[in-house]
């Protein structure tokens, strides 16, 4: 069994067999990587401007939103980030399914995005 503390509270967290990784995403604002095969943090850093309260992790991408309109993406291998504004107010949640992206919010807006061109279509 392996321990983790964290000075904030974590809002979500992500496994992922591709990388035998789980991502957490927490208050503070930042991501932090879990080496599943070391019991150790391999690497954490500020993924936000505002707390995160949602986050969706792909074979490519790292996502995430929360207590700010703009989601992020951060590519895992190489650190690019993208970001997809749209949202007037906080982000709740994003789901990913193949390259596009759904994405709700206090703006009582759904938005369905292109990851690949961050083109999108509000649905009201």
């Amino acid at each position: 069994m392996a321990v983790f503390k964290f000075a904030d509270p974590i809002s979500v967290g992500r496994v992922s067999s591709s990388f035998n990784m789980l991502f957490t995403a927490s208050w503070d604002k930042m991501i932090r990587c879990i080496d599943l095969e070391q019991n150790k943090v391999v690497k954490s850093f500020i993924a936000s401007k505002e707390a995160i309260k949602c986050m969706q992790v792909t074979d490519q991408y790292i996502f995430v939103a929360g207590c700010d309109p703009i989601i992020r993406a951060f590519n895992i291998e190489t650190g690019e980030t993208k970001m997809f504004q749209g949202h007037k107010g906080w982000v709740y949640c994003i789901e990913i399914l193949g390259d596009r992206m759904f994405s709700g919010g206090d703006d009582r807006s759904v938005i369905i995005w292109d990851i690949t061109s961050g083109n999108s279509k509000i649905l009201e």
